[in-house]
């Protein structure tokens, strides 16, 4: 495996490449669950929630190559301790697992299950305020 960072003013790159079994590409990141690839589409979704951008090339046989381009002003976070709406977890937002803005505002969760559940019925979470 060979590991590449790039700083530049505005973004950070990460490029991952290595020499394994490589796979067939989907068409689009979604598709990656059919694959059994939940690591990649995880990952996909958490540089998106940073404003980033992926991109995957893999050849069977020959390995994969990622790329991950984050820009620096990513989120403005708050400094201070946020509650997760789903489950009231205090977390810090520099170390939640993902945020989503709903009607002009950003929430942030401690775990996929508590996103998910917000993303399915986020008036249940909100009304309880």
């Amino acid at each position: 495996v060979l590991v590449e960072v790039v700083y530049r003013p505005d973004e950070i790159t990460l490029l991952v490449t290595d020499d394994g079994q490589g796979f067939q590409m989907p068409v689009d990141f979604d598709a990656l669950v059919e694959q059994g690839h939940y690591g990649l589409l995880g990952l996909h979704e958490r540089v998106q929630s940073l404003r980033g951008t992926v991109q995957m090339s893999s050849t069977a046989g020959q390995g994969t190559q990622i790329r991950i381009c984050l820009p620096l002003s990513a989120v403005d976070q708050p400094a201070e301790t946020v509650r997760d709406p789903v489950c009231g977890a205090l977390i810090h937002p520099q170390q939640a697992y993902s945020s989503v803005v709903y009607q002009g505002q950003r929430y942030y969760f401690c775990c996929p299950v508590c996103q998910g559940a917000f993303q399915h019925s986020p008036e249940v979470y909100l009304s309880e305020k």
